[in-house]
């Protein structure tokens, strides 16, 4: 009756049904009141997980979903709205609904198919009758040292975490198994620190070591070595989401390893976590930002992008910032931010506004959309040269700096060559070589213009018409003159251009053009837009590249007279626009010129290469070397001819001026003197090289801040298309760090993620690598430290660990080190009955770790068994090898077709596997490698028959197989136990054991027996792979014991790290 009369009361009899969805609590989120309970179960560890699990949805801080206007994660709402009655259970409604068999009044409501134990609905009566008290969220606050009896702090890092487990251990009626044995132990930190198995000569120097210390030497030298990098770097790949494409429909090929290889020198540096961080959330913004610190910022652009052409470009650029938001909240914060995308966040208190202040933080990045027919990178990029490259460029350079010494002495002899060349030579012989600085000239007189046309091709026959003097080209939008001899004009070289031109009517038109539309560009045009004249020259549209456009218009349907002059400076200040004569005032929506103009594509009249088509007239075309004065200019509008003016040439160089003696250097190295020629050709083809190789370097995409800041805005439903209110940039409530100002940009956000008073970035680091040792985290939920994810097994040790992290200066080694020194990580792994009973998943750390190895380490272990595995570090991705068609099945028109690599390439660690969003590493797949379309801070772990199949059929293993029975058969072992000796200790780090013996001779046997029966099928065995068979060996005993091997490395211990 109470309840009843409690809930139609105070909600009215249409919601009073879903009102008591029993009491959530949020409250735990609010520092304010937040209390600490004296008696009754622990409010954070045992009933906060089941309110999260069971309530929060319908009553939590989420005010669009809430149900019944009941807000259940306030402590004053809920007790004002007499829900629960703290002390007495019994009169409690919140209770009494819990406990109801009524399927229209129990709560949870068996719709949500969400029940609650006999074991919860207890604990949450001993809560209520206790006083119902709660604490803030445990990791919302700051980690501190407690759990430390007998002077604990005292004590070293390690055995410190063996304290705390071993009082948690004790709690639960256990204790700590014995130590591993000493091979096991090196297998286990070895493929745990670099994913790696040792050799038998490393088993070997470690179990004759009697040194004390003889383990912290190992492990010391595994966290120094390169393979310790890249086993760090590769579980990096998968929170930061690399690939090796760009996903979505077109999914082509990126070049973002670069960043992958600063992963890897960061860790092989020991780079401290707090500026590993930083220079990936925001290198860039660094005083004096190296390349490698806007690098590092690829790890926010490592996202998806979509190049599929009639998408909406905002659309996309949303999607990207937001994932951004889920990468940074989930690596760094451990929270599940993107939760709060479309409304309140229905567990942790992180409303829609707050989601959209931290989105401001990731928003202000000019992102521009990159061409799918010739994928780059999309803007912005910066080109990250290879070893390779950078050697290569070296010697290009110093070819360069020895030419240019040549050059130099003879620009410090032009002023004697020209003296020398003018007083030996006759004026019609001055005259027939400089003449005038016209290079080429078309009046489109239809009686002589074939004549003197170079090459044309046309998209029809030509038409002519009236001109401004005599006859001129008229082109209809669907005519264009061609031609692969004219027009070519360089970005270094002054130029001038003019023409006559009448259109009907004002459009978007190109008069004339030599570009590469493909090429992001490449080349230079002449348009008219709308009247006014548009002048482009480009070398990367549009981060490389000069526009003007005339804020004059000519008219329509009359004669004009056009010149463009270019004095060669790549600035927008060297280009001057003429028109009927007079020069124009421009704008400049472009002034960024350092490249080339040089592209292979041909010149057109009458239209870009493709696009742009011009409905008119053309006329007396003119192109000069040079910049015509506007002299000359006035002379070209009126049809007079321009003399050749060389009176001047027999002066005395020091009463030329300085404009004459700048055309006679100019003509003495390119007319006068040959071998001044030459060297200056020299000197522009070896710098076009140099361009060439900065141009091919990989293209890494990054940040860079825009200045203004793009404003954010909430977006309804997080839809790009409804923005609502516009939000300044900040941090949820409750996040703040008291006396700590809120991050406005994203370089305050790495201050403030790195800042020793943050509770979650620490904790989030050192679960990470405790999972790494473990298999599991102290929170399991490494994604997730908020209301949704689980307790931590143990928290004081994890506060422990984080404050540790902290005061080591966010040493990762040295965390590392100090996990797998303790005791607790030396254990042996096997489970006793007891074991079985009271801690069946370790949660506990009652015995050491034991799962399955990652897709990447299963490849890489057989590898290195094998000693197929390369151990070169960094560089391209590869290919190995892969069914065929895959990729075909899942391209654009079946485009992509994948061609797997030889030689080293197949043999590289998994790290280095070529990526492709769309159809990843199908044999990793099955290994629960992720497709890192996301992030993903947790795989699965599953176990299924296609993993044996892959194990055994790939051709990877197969022929890992084939090179480990000959490392077998070479052993030097004369006996066959004594082969499966070394073949166990190879892929085991232990002997075969009496029981094993017989299973294995009894293969062995049956292999030679099938293989004897049928010679044909050896040699088709032993060929699968591309490593030659060795010719000294018997092939029936090496391919049975191939079929040993393959058996080996297809067990489950050798998949297993113990």
């Amino acid at each position: 009756m109470l309840c009843n009369k409690f809930c139609r009361s105070f909600f009215g009899t249409k919601y009073w049904l879903g009102a008591l969805c029993f009491l959530a609590s949020c409250l735990a989120y609010h520092p304010s009141i937040a209390q600490e309970s004296t008696s009754g179960p622990d409010f954070a560890s045992q009933i906060k997980p089941i309110l999260a699990n069971h309530c929060w949805s319908c009553h939590g801080p989420d005010q669009e979903s809430r149900k019944a206007q009941l807000r259940l994660d306030r402590r004053d709402e809920a007790l004002a709205a007499g829900a629960l009655v703290p002390g007495n259970a019994s009169d409690s409604p919140i209770l009494q609904r819990i406990e109801s068999s009524d399927p229209d009044l129990v709560m949870p409501p068996p719709a949500t198919k969400k029940p609650l134990t006999q074991e919860q609905r207890k604990l949450l009566s001993d809560w209520v009758e206790a006083g119902a008290k709660y604490t803030q969220h445990w990791s919302f606050a700051p980690p501190n040292r407690t759990g430390f009896a007998n002077n604990g702090l005292a004590r070293p890092a390690s055995e410190r975490i063996d304290q705390l487990v071993a009082l948690k251990l004790q709690a639960h009626g256990l204790a700590p198994s014995e130590p591993a044995d000493r091979a096991t132990l090196l297998r286990r930190v070895s493929l745990d620190l670099t994913g790696l198995p040792p050799t038998i000569q490393q088993i070997d120097a470690f179990l004759s070591d009697s040194a004390q210390n003889a383990y912290e030497k190992v492990v010391d030298q595994l966290l120094q070595s390169d393979a310790y990098a890249e086993r760090m770097a590769s579980q990096w790949l998968d929170l930061s989401r690399y690939a090796d494409t760009n996903g979505y429909n077109n999914d082509e090929d990126r070049q973002m390893w670069p960043w992958r290889d600063w992963v890897i020198e960061a860790y092989r540096s020991n780079m401290p976590y707090d500026q590993f961080l930083t220079q990936q959330l925001a290198g860039d913004m660094l005083p004096n930002a190296s390349l490698q610190e806007q690098v590092a910022t690829g790890f926010l652009r490592n996202q998806g992008h979509n190049t599929e052409g009639g998408i909406i470009q905002e659309e996309y650029r949303i999607e990207y910032v937001a994932d951004r938001v889920h990468t940074v909240a989930t690596v760094f914060l451990g929270l599940s931010m993107q939760c709060a995308r479309c409304h309140d966040h229905k567990i942790d208190p992180i409303s829609q506004a707050e989601y959209y202040q931290f989105f401001s933080l990731v928003n202000n990045l000019e992102e521009k959309q990159a061409s799918y027919s010739n994928f780059v990178g999309a803007e912005p990029f910066v080109r990250v040269p290879t070893a390779e490259q950078i050697q290569e460029k070296k010697e290009v350079a110093t070819k360069l700096d020895a030419i240019k010494l040549q050059l130099d002495l003879k620009e410090k002899q032009i002023e004697q060559a020209w003296s020398d060349w003018i007083a030996s030579n006759s004026d019609r012989t001055i005259e027939e070589t400089l003449g005038t600085s016209l290079i080429d000239s078309i009046d489109f007189e239809e009686t002589n213009f074939q004549g003197t046309q170079k090459t044309w091709d046309s998209a029809d026959s030509i038409t002519y018409g009236p001109g401004k003097q005599g006859t001129a080209l008229v082109l209809d939008g669907g005519r264009y003159l061609a031609s692969k001899d004219l027009g070519k004009l360089e970005s270094d070289r002054p130029f001038s251009i003019s023409l006559w031109v009448n259109v009907p009517s004002l459009g978007s038109m190109a008069i004339l053009s030599k570009m590469d539309e493909g090429m992001n560009f490449r080349g230079y045009d002449m348009l008219l837009v709308n009247g006014k004249v548009e002048v482009h020259l480009v070398d990367t549209w549009p981060s490389n590249a000069i526009k003007v456009s005339s804020q004059q218009a000519i008219a329509p349907n009359q004669w004009h007279h056009l010149s463009v002059t270019y004095d060669g400076s790549k600035k927008a200040s060297g280009v001057q626009i003429y028109i009927d004569g007079k020069s124009t005032k421009f704008d400049v929506p472009n002034d960024n010129l350092t490249g080339s103009l040089e592209t292979e594509k041909p010149f057109h009249l009458g239209r870009r290469e493709k696009s742009l088509p011009l409905t008119g007239s053309i006329d007396e075309l003119r192109f000069f070397q040079g910049v015509l004065s506007a002299t000359d200019i006035e002379r070209l509008a009126k049809l007079e001819t321009l003399e050749p003016k060389l009176t001047w040439v027999r002066k005395h160089w020091q009463d030329l001026s300085e404009d004459q003696r700048n055309l006679a250097r100019t003509w003495t190295r390119q007319k006068i003197d040959p071998a001044h020629g030459e060297l200056q050709s020299q000197v522009e083809q070896t710098q076009k090289k140099i361009a060439q190789i900065d141009q091919s370097a990989p293209a890494v995409m990054v940040m860079r801040e825009m200045n203004p800041p793009r404003e954010t805005f909430i977006l309804k439903r997080g839809q790009y298309d409804q923005p609502t209110t516009k939000v300044s940039p900040g941090i949820p409530e409750s996040l703040r760090i008291e006396g700590v100002d809120p991050p406005s940009n994203r370089l305050q956000l790495a201050n403030w993620l790195t800042h020793p008073k943050n509770p979650l970035t620490a904790r989030v680091a050192v679960n990470r690598l405790w999972e790494q040792c473990f298999g599991v985290g102290l929170v399991r939920t490494s994604e997730d430290f908020g209301g949704s994810g689980e307790y931590p097994s143990h928290p004081e040790l994890l506060d422990q660990l984080a404050l540790d992290f902290i005061q080591s200066g966010w040493d990762t080694r040295a965390m590392l080190k100090q996990i797998v020194l303790s005791k607790t990580y030396r254990q042996t792994s096997k489970m006793t009955q007891e074991h079985k009973q009271k801690d069946p998943e370790n949660r506990l750390f009652a015995r050491g770790p034991r799962h399955r190895l990652s897709a990447e380490t299963i490849r890489d272990n057989a590898l290195a068994i094998s000693g197929l595995l390369v151990r070169k570090v960094g560089g391209p991705s590869v290919k190995p090898y892969q069914p065929p068609g895959l990729w075909e099945d899942v391209t654009v028109e079946r485009r992509g077709k994948y061609v797997a690599d030889t030689g080293e390439g197949l043999f590289r660690r998994g790290m280095y596997t070529f990526w492709k969003r769309t159809c990843p590493p199908p044999s990793m797949v099955s290994f629960d490698a992720p497709n890192r379309e996301v992030c993903v801070a947790r795989r699965s772990r599953t176990n299924t028959p296609l993993q044996a199949l892959v194990l055994m059929n790939d051709p990877t293993y197969i022929e890992a197989a084939r090179v480990f029975a000959s490392d077998v058969l070479r052993s030097g072992k004369d006996d066959e136990l004594a082969r499966m000796n070394y073949a166990y200790r190879k892929a085991l780090a232990r002997e075969i054991l009496p029981q094993e013996v017989p299973a294995i001779r009894e293969l062995l046997d049956l292999a030679r027996s099938d293989f004897a029966e049928d010679p044909a099928r050896v040699d088709q065995f032993l060929g699968v792979g591309t490593v030659s068979v060795r010719s000294d060996l018997p092939k029936l005993d090496l391919a049975a014991w191939t079929v040993v091997c393959s058996a080996i490395l297809n067990l489950d211990e050798t998949i297993t790290k113990h």
